[in-house]
């Protein structure tokens, strides 16, 4: 696949119409673009494209409050792109109530993992602390605060676990929030930060519980992993979480809004010992076979491409 790229010049507009030249070059029939600023600016290029073409723009996250800026972005989805993929069925079912202008337009594609790279490992765990692994950004609706209030409450119960974030740790005003609120509760020793990485193998390796304690979400990339990788899931009960972690069969759900609802719940789990991470584990992993092949990703794409390459220009 050729990779083609473009300078930033002049602004949006100045690279839309950069991009809008080369889509004439290449003859392009039908456009395909990732995330909230590409998808404007493939709207633009389309407006000053000479060539028709079909666009499909997409959505990547969940979002609760729609402002200006989001009201402006869907009706310009709607007045100029083809279709709007949303990856999670939470986002397209809010989006399409709150402007139902789209609905003709927007469907649901969830992300896909590879199952041969990730996978369970037989490592097996046995003894030490419940290993509970965060992977995620460091943000705000990431809710690392109300996790590290939770850690607190668990230690003081004299509880055996430990707990490692994994994500960005740039000299954000919210990492430092972080770090203050961990020395200050006196959780160092069961609560670490730790750098982002790109092998997360190795840590869902070593990890017995994945735990995912955001506001809110699109489809987690690391939910999806962890689920191939035949983890037990312990997660908000928001967006389309629930439709993959099943209470008594592979995870358990709480409220993120209620610290006392996710120690109580990590609590239960801590306590339960790792009797049932292996079967949860294995219901992990078929829950991720059946939602997240690559060949179901790619079925769902032909299928749109097809149908718009038979729709007029």
């Amino acid at each position: 696949v050729p990779v083609v790229h473009i300078d930033k010049k002049w602004g949006a507009l100045g690279t839309s119409w950069s991009v809008a030249k080369k889509l004439e070059e290449f003859a392009a029939d039908i456009v395909i673009s990732y995330a909230q600023s590409p998808g404007l600016k493939a709207c633009y290029a389309k407006l000053m494209c000479r060539r028709k073409f079909k666009l499909v723009v997409s959505e990547r996250n969940f979002i609760p409050r729609f402002h200006i800026n989001d009201c402006y972005r869907f009706i310009v989805y709607h007045l100029l792109a083809d279709r709007v993929i949303s990856n999670s069925f939470a986002q397209m079912r809010h989006m399409t109530s709150r402007f139902p202008m789209l609905n003709d337009k927007v469907c649901c594609i969830v992300n896909f993992v590879d199952l041969e790279k990730s996978h369970p490992s037989d490592k097996v765990h046995r003894d030490g602390p419940i290993r509970i692994s965060v992977i995620s950004r460091l943000c705000r609706r990431k809710n690392a605060h109300g996790l590290i209030k939770a850690a607190k409450r668990l230690k003081d119960r004299g509880l055996s676990f430990q707990i490692s974030w994994y994500g960005s740790t740039r000299e954000t005003g919210y990492y430092k929030k972080c770090v203050q609120m961990i020395e200050r509760l006196g959780v160092e020793d069961v609560f670490k930060i730790c750098k982002a990485t790109r092998d997360v193998k190795s840590i869902y390796e070593t990890t017995d519980l994945f735990c995912l304690p955001s506001f809110y979400e699109g489809t987690s990339n690391s939910l999806c992993e962890a689920l191939a990788s035949g983890l037990a899931i312990a997660c908000s009960d928001v967006s389309d979480n629930a439709m993959y972690v099943k209470p008594g069969t592979n995870g358990w759900l709480f409220n993120p809004h209620s610290v006392n609802d996710m120690t109580e719940t990590l609590a239960q789990i801590i306590l339960g010992g790792r009797k049932v991470f292996e079967s949860y584990g294995h219901q992990s992993r078929r829950i991720a076979q059946e939602n997240f092949p690559i060949e179901r990703f790619n079925r769902e794409y032909i299928g749109l491409i097809e149908d718009l390459s038979k729709a007029e220009l």
